[in-house]
């Protein structure tokens, strides 16, 4: 999320559990999504929403569903603030972006370009579609600041089963090192409808694509790998521990056992992540309205770097 340039995304860290005195295990502990300085720093009079597969308006949750079936869940102002006003003027407000979106022409002065800034709308879909977040339509956060008329996108939540890490997607045929997550993720209802009707702009794919390369210009996959090696030194101790009290075999939802050993998949997503940069920028390229040669995208120092690589 930083990288891509999103304002806010949740900081996490990974903690060795002990409860009274038992060792329980490695944790991570995150922050929330929550509006506040340093997180969604909206001022009052702004709404941060979520496009919820879960929600469920019948037990108190504020929000609507939109025309085309999304639901949104609206977490600020609190439910117990709100008022039937405020409501309204969001409800309206998300009303016309989708119906600007998906029954205007995109070319119109009334398009729905004007209601999205376009930094967050590109960083978040990037970031998504970088990790393979089969789950980023399923959980959507967005944002409106007062006196500003676009929906803003993000923070990034919800990454469980991220980075080609459920066994669903094997099983239905899917390759979530290459295809784009709008093609094959969960989708809360109409959310889909959302950016596949974007993904029909000439606009869209052109900024995702701009986006894209001057991040994978800027040694994208260096600054990943150096992550991942960074954080497999920080929890070396920490997994052997885990994985005396916990089997690497073990699963909680659905995710994919591959190997039987922590460093068989450290190799694995570092595997992940090259193949899947490539394959992003073949995507975007493909899915330009005018033949694009990739080549000419990647910066000269990247391909000299790649072919040292080989």
């Amino acid at each position: 999320g930083r990288l891509c340039g999103q304002p806010f995304t949740p900081a996490a860290k990974f903690v060795d559990l002990t409860l009274n005195g038992n060792y329980l295990g490695t944790y991570q502990i995150s922050d929330q999504i929550d509006v506040r300085k340093h997180r969604v720093d909206i001022e009052e009079g702004g709404y941060l929403m979520e496009a919820d597969g879960f929600v469920d308006f019948t037990a108190g949750v504020t929000g609507f569903w939109t025309p085309n079936g999304v639901p949104v869940n609206i977490h600020y102002p609190d439910k117990d603030k709100i008022n039937n006003q405020q409501l309204s003027s969001i409800n309206e407000f998300v009303k016309l972006f989708e119906y600007r979106l998906l029954n205007l022409d995109f070319n119109s002065e009334e398009g729905y370009h004007h209601y999205v800034d376009s930094i967050s709308l590109a960083s978040w879909y990037i970031a998504s579609e970088i990790s393979a977040n089969i789950d980023y339509l399923w959980s959507m956060y967005f944002y409106k600041v007062q006196d500003d008329q676009h929906l803003h996108f993000g923070p990034l939540w919800d990454n469980d089963i991220a980075f080609d890490n459920d066994r669903r997607m094997e099983n239905d045929n899917h390759n979530p090192r290459r295809d784009l997550m709008v093609d094959i993720g969960f989708p809360n209802n109409g959310t889909i409808l959302w950016i596949n009707r974007m993904w029909q702009d000439k606009w869209f794919p052109k900024l995702i694509l701009r986006h894209y390369v001057n991040l994978y210009n800027n040694h994208l996959e260096t600054k990943l790998l150096n992550k991942i090696d960074s954080l497999s030194q920080l929890l070396e101790q920490s997994q052997q521990l885990n994985y005396q009290l916990w089997s690497i075999d073990q699963r909680t939802l659905s995710e994919v056992v591959l190997f039987s050993t922590y460093e068989e998949y450290i190799d694995d997503l570092r595997a992940f992540i090259r193949e899947r940069l490539q394959a992003l920028l073949e995507a975007f390229a493909q899915r330009q309205d005018e033949p694009v040669d990739i080549n000419s995208l990647i910066d000269t120092s990247i391909r000299h770097i790649k072919a040292d690589d080989l």
